[in-house]
């Protein structure tokens, strides 16, 4: 994933970042070491917050159950 063109973020189930490539470095500006255990909606416009909580939610319900 280092070396992917693209930028690959790996969250936990709380939706802290565990992981950020380079690649997702150049895109938001922000290093791995600044991104890492810092929660995703550092980089998802305010907007978005709430359906991105939602989502996590439902992902987390459905991972939970199997």
């Amino acid at each position: 994933m280092r070396s992917a063109n693209d930028a690959v973020i790996s969250i936990d189930e709380r939706g802290i970042v565990a992981m950020w490539n380079p690649a997702a470095a150049a895109l938001f500006g922000y290093t791995e070491e600044e991104m890492l255990g810092e929660p995703l909606t550092a980089i998802i416009p305010t907007r978005f917050r709430d359906g991105h909580e939602a989502g996590l939610q439902r992902v987390s319900a459905v991972v939970s159950i199997t």
